[in-house]
C-alpha cells in the first residue's frame, strides 16, 4: 500500500489485527473502528495502516521498551507454552500474532529468571480503577488481583477501555484518586459520579 502518496509499505494481517487490538486500548480511539474496518473492507488500507505507523512511532517514544522487556521476557514468556498458544489463538482475528511477535524480541533480549511462587495476601491499601471494556487488563483481573488485597476495591468506569479518557469524568477520576490517596481508605471513597461517564459517538465520515 501507499502511504504518504509516495512509498510502498506492506501491510499483514498480524499488523491489522494489532492495530485493532491498539485502537480498543481507548475509547477516543475506538470510535474510529467502524469507518476504518469498512474503508478496509472495501480494499482501502491507507487510513488504518497510517494510524497504526503513528501509534507505533508515538509508543516507541513514550514507552521505556527496555524494561518492558525485561519485565514481560522474565515473568510472562517463559511461561506460555506452545500447546496454549495454539488452542486460545486457533480461530481468532489476531491469531498467534502477538505471542509470535513477543517471543522473537525476547529471544534476543537478555533476561533474569523467575519463578512460580504462590500468590500471597498484600494489606496495603489499594484503590483499583478499571474500563469497563478493558481489552487489556478486563474487570475480571481486576478482581482477581483484589482477591490478594483485602483493604481493596475495584471501581468499574463505564465505557471505559484501557485508557480512561474521553469519558467526561476524567475531574471525577482525579478527585477519587486524590481523596484515596490522602485518606488511604478505599472504601470511604465516593465513586457516584463514574456512572455519569458517556462513550464518544462514533466517526463515521
Amino acid at each position: 500500500m501507499t502511504l504518504n502518496g509516495e512509498q510502498e509499505t506492506p501491510f499483514s494481517r498480524g499488523e491489522l489485527s494489532e492495530a485493532v487490538r491498539y485502537l480498543l486500548y481507548s475509547a477516543v480511539d475506538a470510535r474510529r473502528v467502524p469507518l476504518l474496518l469498512t474503508q478496509a473492507a472495501a480494499g482501502d488500507y491507507t487510513a488504518i495502516a497510517r494510524w497504526s505507523a503513528n501509534y507505533r512511532r508515538a509508543l516507541a517514544r513514550d514507552l521505556n521498551e527496555g524494561m518492558y522487556l525485561s519485565v514481560t521476557c522474565a515473568e510472562d514468556i517463559p511461561f506460555l507454552q506452545e500447546s496454549e498458544i495454539e488452542s486460545t489463538t486457533r480461530n481468532t482475528k489476531l491469531g498467534d500474532y502477538r505471542a509470535r511477535q513477543q517471543m522473537a524480541a525476547c529471544s534476543a533480549w537478555p533476561r533474569g529468571t523467575s519463578g512460580v511462587a504462590e500468590p500471597k495476601t498484600l494489606r496495603t491499601p489499594a484503590l483499583i480503577l478499571v474500563g469497563a471494556y478493558d481489552p487489556a487488563t478486563p474487570v475480571e483481573a481486576a478482581r482477581r488481583a483484589a482477591a490478594l488485597l483485602p483493604d481493596s476495591r475495584v471501581v468499574v468506569v463505564p465505557h471505559g477501555a484501557h485508557a480512561l479518557n474521553g469519558l467526561g469524568v476524567e475531574d471525577c477520576l482525579s478527585r477519587m484518586t486524590t481523596t484515596f490517596i490522602t485518606d488511604r481508605k478505599p472504601a470511604a471513597v465516593d465513586d457516584n459520579c463514574v456512572a455519569q461517564a458517556r462513550r464518544l459517538p462514533f466517526i463515521l465520515q
